[in-house]
């Protein structure tokens, strides 16, 4: 799809005023003169072995563009994970023992806007209010928790929203089991009920959910990126697009899908911590 849509990395070589002979060399030179099936088969037998080659925009190996932009991404993405479980899933909790009450009506009310609205947009109104109006933190850069935590929250809103509507939900189907109602006619206590017996069991779909959305917010992260200025691999993607820079869209894009499999995998891994009534042989 990028080859086709218009535009030419030959320019970014060699300039827009170089004469035919120049642009041909380079295309050669860059092996833009083969079909395409045989670019990318090339590209992928390289890739296969850690070579991604090299950018022809930045001038440099792609793995060390990667390299440099990848912690830049993880430092908010990692941080706005861990923000949508410890919010998410206590309010879930919350909001499941408390059902039918004033408090499961509010905080579902809170969940119904934040999973309502898109990361980017917050990202917006967070900027404009502690960037601009409050000047407690600077509207764009990166490195200081102050420049991580907005990123990192406008990240988390949707993500712990979700995570508080599945926590409720499977929290309110193994509330009405019948190991519950013994657990109780044993005497405990509704917290023992709730955090050892009841919260155990109901996190198979919250860890199902995670490995979801580990990939999401390396996707999401892409508008972030751009709403906050930060040099990352999302804003690495996007100026790629824009200059043809084939190397650097494939080998970002490979490492935006490997982030999702790896998400999925360690879902699988934590399954079993979660039920050890799952076990893989």
């Amino acid at each position: 799809m990028l080859h086709i849509a218009p535009g030419d990395p030959v320019v970014t070589v060699v300039g827009p005023t170089a004469p035919k002979q120049a642009y041909e060399a380079a295309r050669e030179k860059l092996g833009l003169d083969k079909p395409i099936y045989y670019q990318y088969f090339k590209w992928l037998s390289r890739a296969a072995v850690g070579d991604f080659g090299r950018s022809v925009a930045l001038r440099k190996s792609v793995n060390s563009v990667i390299a440099e932009r990848l912690p830049i991404t993880l430092q908010f993405t990692s941080l706005g994970i861990l923000l949508m479980y410890l919010i998410g899933v206590p309010v879930g909790i919350l909001s499941a023992v408390k059902r039918y009450s004033l408090v499961d009506y509010t905080l579902m009310g809170v969940v119904f806007i934040a999973v309502s609205m898109p990361s980017f947009w917050l990202g917006l109104i967070l900027l404009l209010i502690f960037g601009v109006h409050l000047g407690w933190v600077p509207v764009s850069g990166y490195g200081t928790f102050g420049l991580t935590i907005l990123p990192a929250l406008a990240l988390a809103a949707r993500g712990a929203a979700l995570s508080a509507r599945v926590t409720r939900s499977s929290m309110l189907e193994v509330i009405n089991q019948d190991y519950i109602r013994t657990a109780r006619a044993k005497g405990l206590v509704e917290r023992v009920v709730h955090y050892k017996h009841a919260l155990r069991n109901a996190l198979i779909p919250v860890v199902t959910l995670f490995g979801m959305r580990l990939g999401w917010a390396v996707a999401a992260g892409v508008s972030l990126e751009i709403v906050f200025n930060r040099p990352g691999v999302g804003r690495l993607l996007i100026n790629s697009i824009f200059a043809r820079d084939y190397s650097v869209v494939q080998a970002t894009i490979l490492v935006l899908s490997v982030s999702i499999m790896l998400g999925n995998l360690l879902a699988d891994v934590i399954y079993t911590v979660v039920d050890p009534r799952i076990r893989y042989d």
